[in-house]
């Protein structure tokens, strides 16, 4: 609903300017006007205030439950319920008109970063929907706001939720690979084919035992190999015995398209580049 009040006074404005001549300007002073208009709705999540604005979209931050929640799978009306204690990554968001300030409040997930452990007892999903993300819940006293936990492969908090995992390439349509660290304690990876969804089961999952940050350099300590990535073997007993090492190279790549650019943070995983989404640098 938020939208039609944009599409509403952008169509208001062209048409005073088609009968009064009135220039770009003066455009530009209504559309300054109708903003400076639009309410912005605090709403409480747990011990934080978030400030809901229409042309700003909150960041993806990372929340446990304080108590199980039910949700629906994305696109699907089949639901899954989440125990209590996940840690979830969600954005908050509100539907509604920021002109009146009669917002509803809602959270969305990103499941990416929940492991295949938790979701195996998920429903298969139906066609038209994906697992790798929710529907939205109103249910936001069960939500807890937390920092970002430590073994998170990327640590920035933007709006767009996918910046939480590694792909092999910087174009989506040469992503091979997809690497996860789960908010649970695994490093999954996952094969990824052109045109299709993200498969459920990963390709290998594997327990992060230890977790050590150095810099932009973070170490990953796990009992046993993970498939396909070049972790060294550091220990020959023990739970620490092979270390994968993830660096943010703190450079960001224009993916150009037939359309709107757009664009990657550049990782290094056991020293092959990797990338995630990344906002618009300028």
């Amino acid at each position: 609903m938020k939208k039609w009040h944009a599409l509403a006074v952008t169509g208001l404005t062209t048409a005073l300017i088609a009968l009064t001549g009135i220039g770009a300007t003066s455009a530009s002073a209504d559309s300054s006007a109708f903003e400076a208009s639009l309410k912005t709705i605090p709403v409480q999540v747990g011990n934080t205030t978030v400030n809901l604005t229409y042309t700003q979209p909150q960041s993806y931050r990372y929340y446990r439950l304080n108590a199980a929640l039910k949700i629906k799978l994305y696109g699907t009306t089949q639901s899954v319920t989440l125990p209590k204690n996940t840690i979830v990554y969600g954005q908050i968001d509100g539907s509604g008109s920021y002109v009146t300030g009669d917002v509803k409040p809602y959270a969305r997930f990103n499941f990416k970063v929940l492991s295949s452990h938790i979701r195996k007892n998920w429903p298969k999903v139906h066609a038209g929907g994906s697992w790798t993300s929710s529907g939205t819940t109103s249910q936001l006293s069960k939500l807890t706001p937390i920092t970002t936990p430590s073994q998170m492969l990327t640590k920035a908090e933007t709006a767009n939720g996918d910046q939480a995992v590694l792909y092999n390439a910087a174009k989506y349509a040469s992503q091979t690979r997809m690497l996860v660290a789960t908010t649970d304690g695994y490093l999954e990876t996952y094969a990824l084919k052109k045109g299709t969804q993200i498969p459920v089961k990963p390709i290998h999952s594997v327990t992060i035992r230890k977790v050590t940050t150095h810099g932009n350099t973070t170490y990953y300590y796990t009992k046993y190999h993970l498939t396909g990535y070049k972790d060294k073997h550091v220990r020959k007993t023990g739970n620490l015995r092979y270390r994968l090492t993830v660096t943010n190279k703190k450079q960001t790549v224009t993916v150009k398209t037939g359309g709107d650019p757009y664009y990657r943070s550049v990782y290094t995983v056991g020293g092959v580049k990797y990338y995630a989404a990344a906002p618009d640098p300028s």
